[in-house]
């Protein structure tokens, strides 16, 4: 019987290891690897190019400066999702201002409607949009991890310091709130188009 063994993370270990033994190319190696990663969620939370980037390196900086600190049993990608995750939540609080969490120029409403009922209107992306920056902080940063960055429950809960009951329910009213915000939407839009 052949064991599959996750090479992603053999790989991520050995690199911490090498770095660990002060091989600084490894942690370049490290970095490129996970900065697309790093700056994607940054920015989702964000909202804002140039703060992001500077998230992004403010959380290099402490992964290097923290790496002996890390528990190897754990996943390092949960590990640099958490530190990710604490720096752009720190750094939205200081703008004391509410942002989208996610870019929605793609067509979706996160699986709650027919995704062939929606189009290219501009103004149905603004309102679902303005639907989800009506979340509570926590509520859209979930949502964000659970639909675009394909996190399972168990993760999120990490990452968040939350049980992974409470992120069901967050989850779940999070969807419902949504739901219910769009339908209303959706209804005043019909009711606009049927009066022109």
């Amino acid at each position: 019987m052949f064991v599959k063994i996750n090479m992603a993370l053999k790989d991520d270990q050995d690199l911490i290891q090498n770095i660990l033994s002060g091989q600084l190319p490894a942690f370049e190696q490290l970095v490129e690897k996970y900065q697309n990663m790093v700056f994607t969620l940054a920015f989702r939370v964000l909202q804002n190019h140039e703060d992001a980037e500077e998230v992004a390196q403010d959380v290099f900086v402490k992964v290097f400066n923290s790496l002996k600190n890390f528990q190897q049993k754990s996943n390092f990608k949960t590990w640099l999702y958490r530190i990710v995750y604490n720096e752009s939540i720190n750094r939205l609080r200081s703008r004391k201002k509410r942002i989208p969490l996610v870019d929605l120029n793609e067509k979706t409403t996160l699986h709650l409607f027919d995704p062939g009922s929606i189009n290219d209107s501009n103004d149905e992306i603004q309102f679902i949009q303005k639907a989800i920056q009506n979340l509570p902080e926590t509520e859209r940063i979930i949502l964000s991890l659970y639909y675009y960055e394909d996190m399972p429950v168990k993760e999120i809960a990490k990452i968040t310091e939350l049980t992974e009951t409470n992120v069901k329910t967050r989850l779940f009213r999070s969807r419902q709130k949504l739901y219910d915000e769009l339908k209303e939407v959706w209804h005043h839009l019909k009711t606009q188009i049927y009066e022109s």
